[in-house]
């Protein structure tokens, strides 16, 4: 192989190995910033943009803004993450992105948070 040269087939990861420790990283993650958002100092801003792929396979990302309390200086600091990677398999009527961004912020534990201000781009 061309790592080393004891490099043997079985110690680089299969995809499905790999997918897994994708799906797990993701996990952790938005566990920390679930925790993050409920400590936000006040409301929490979303973006959201929608497109396509060549194969016309339509998705959903949503990024949150909020403020947080820097603990170690007492400071405050403005956030931003991405909080939802999402495939999009219906129709893309105002109703089904309405039920779709709804359930995104129910999952992050976040809907109470939400600011007034959420752009939607398709």
């Amino acid at each position: 192989m061309l790592l080393w040269s004891d490099l043997k087939e079985t110690a680089i990861p299969h995809r499905t190995k790999l997918s897994q420790l994708i799906v797990e990283a993701w996990k952790r993650y938005f566990h920390v910033l679930k925790g993050d958002l409920a400590n936000a100092m006040g409301q929490v801003s979303f973006t959201a943009d929608i497109w396509s792929n060549q194969a016309l396979a339509a998705y959903l990302a949503m990024t949150a803004h909020w403020i947080a309390k820097v603990e170690e200086t007492g400071t405050l600091a403005l956030k931003g993450a991405l909080t939802s990677f999402h495939r999009i398999c219906n129709k893309h009527t105002g109703k089904s992105l309405a039920r779709t961004v709804l359930h995104l912020l129910d999952r992050a534990d976040v809907t109470i948070k939400v600011g007034l201000t959420l752009y939607l781009q398709s």
